[in-house]
This record gives C-alpha cells, structure tokens and sequence, in this order.
C-alpha cells in the first residue's frame, strides 16, 4: 500500500470526524429546541412510547424529561442475548443512540395512533419518576432477548455510528457482562484501517 493513499485516507478521516462531530451537534440541538418549545403540549401528553418492537426500544418520560430505551447485548459467558432497559437523560446521548428523523417520524405516528403509543391514565401514575425509579431499583435484572442480532448490525434504524466505542457500551450491563458493540464508527473504522496498514 502505497503511502500517499494512506497519507490521503488519514486526511478523509480527520474530515468524516469533523463532519461527524457536527451533524450530531446540530442534531441535538435541534431535538432539544423541538422538546423546550412544546413542553408543555409533551407535559399534557404524558409518557410516549415512541417505539417497541423487535429492534428499537425507546419511551419519553416528560414528567422528567427522560428516555428509556432498551440496552441489547451478548453474555460471553453463556453466548445469549439479554435485554436491559437503560434510562437516558441527557439528548445528545439519544442522538447517538437514535437518528433523529425516526424520532419525529415515531412522534408523527403517535399522532396518527395515540392508543398504541400513549399510556392509558390509569398506568401515567405507575410511571411517574418516583414510581419507576423504586421498579428499577427493585427489579434491577436482566432478561433474556427475544431477538438475535450480530454484533455489528446494529438496529437498522441509525446507520451512522457515534465514535470508537458503542454508545451503549458506556452504561452498565447486567451483572459484570459486557456488552458486545453493536455499532461501528465510519471514521474510526478507516482509522483503525490506515493504521493497520502502515504497521504491517
């Protein structure tokens, strides 16, 4: 391999970092500009589950203006998937985890079926913060994973990838399990790759 590639595949990093770096700096904005300026119609609301289904796993908490979503990894000891719900507070996490165009388009769809996606109020009280964080804390286990996924795969809902380490790697799995990356970062990747290459 010839060195002026590497030197020119380094250089196509450093810029896919940067412009990383920006999109998801504008993306988090953005989300968090939508959620100040309709917190009051999301107060009203309640509780949305935006989505759930066999690969994503996200619900908004006005109340507290929090997330839960739902943390999927592989147990090396045992080689099964397991499923641990994960709360999130800060926006720029959920913009590593999500693509924010599928946000609004699950709010959009929450419009357009409110009783699959809004609480009934007779469960809003159950889930008010006080009440799910003693469930969490009581609970605190992990369950098994209906579904199987690869590792690098992903949820196939976001497929730009946040940084040299899974985002959801950074929370605590079950137990002293880790979990295994589901997601890959372009610009890491070729980095990773140039690099390799120079050593060899």
């Amino acid at each position: 391999m010839t060195s002026p590639r590497i030197e020119a595949l380094r250089q196509l990093a450093e810029e896919a970092e940067l412009e990383r770096r920006d999109f998801l700096y504008e993306s988090t904005e953005q989300l968090r500009r939508f959620l100040d300026a309709n917190r009051k119609r999301l107060a009203e609301v309640g509780t949305i589950v935006l989505v759930d289904d066999d690969q994503d796993h996200l619900v908004y908490h006005p109340s507290d203006e929090t997330w839960t979503t739902r943390l999927t990894y592989q147990d090396p000891a045992d080689n099964e998937w397991y499923d641990e719900e994960q709360v999130v507070e800060a926006v720029s996490e959920i913009i590593e985890l999500y693509n924010p165009a599928d946000i609004f388009a699950w709010l959009i769809d929450a419009a357009r079926d409110p009783a699959a996606h809004l609480l009934p109020a007779d469960e809003l009280q159950k889930d008010a913060p006080a009440s799910r964080r003693a469930a969490r804390t009581g609970s605190g286990a992990c369950r098994p994973s209906s579904r199987r996924r690869s590792p690098l795969n992903g949820s196939g809902s976001w497929p730009t990838p946040i940084g040299p380490r899974s985002p959801r790697s950074r929370r605590r799995p079950c137990a002293s399990s880790r979990p295994t990356p589901r997601r890959c970062s372009v610009a890491w990747a070729i980095w990773s790759w140039s690099t390799s290459q120079m050593t060899r």
